[in-house]
């Protein structure tokens, strides 16, 4: 855990210093006054990092992604030797955002199935670079007719058996 915080924090000081530092201010000239608070940030991935640079007054933000957002309930069943390989894995995906500003399906493919749920770290690391905590994760499906069912308590229970996929 150290080796994977020690390689982080400084990836993520850089990104704030050379990434937000510059694109904020530019965005801020280029964006219209008035703007709704709330976002809904298509294809966008592990990229909440970006969103949240570019929209910092948004007070909820939606993000639509084609990878798997991932069951976190894995993370707490790792063994000392399986979380340090997907921390491993992590950092080596989680890299190309930091330095390159940019998240490849690629790499989110590679850690959505693997312990450590790959598009939750990612947004993880985006709140945490703009200084900020979760407050919320809710999971959905859509129905037949489109409409959204958030899961509740009672749904994720039911689906505890099955592996996710």
């Amino acid at each position: 855990m150290k080796t994977h915080c020690d390689w982080l924090v400084p990836k993520m000081e850089n990104y704030k210093k050379l990434y937000v530092g510059v694109a904020q201010p530019f965005l801020a000239k280029l964006r219209p006054q008035g703007l709704s608070s709330t976002v809904v940030y298509p294809f966008g991935g592990g990229d909440l990092i970006s969103a949240l640079t570019s929209y910092p007054d948004a007070t909820e933000i939606t993000t639509i992604s084609l990878e798997h957002g991932g069951d976190p309930r894995r993370v707490g069943s790792l063994k000392n030797v399986e979380l340090s390989k997907s921390l491993d894995l992590l950092r080596r995906t989680i890299k190309q955002l930091l330095t390159l500003d940019d998240s490849a399906s690629e790499d989110l493919m590679k850690v959505q199935r693997g312990g450590i749920p790959g598009q939750l770290a990612f947004f993880l690391v985006g709140l945490a670079v703009h200084g900020q905590e979760p407050v919320s994760l809710r999971y959905f499906r859509l129905e037949p007719d489109g409409s959204i069912h958030y899961l509740t308590a009672e749904d994720i229970a039911a689906s505890e058996p099955r592996i996710a996929a």
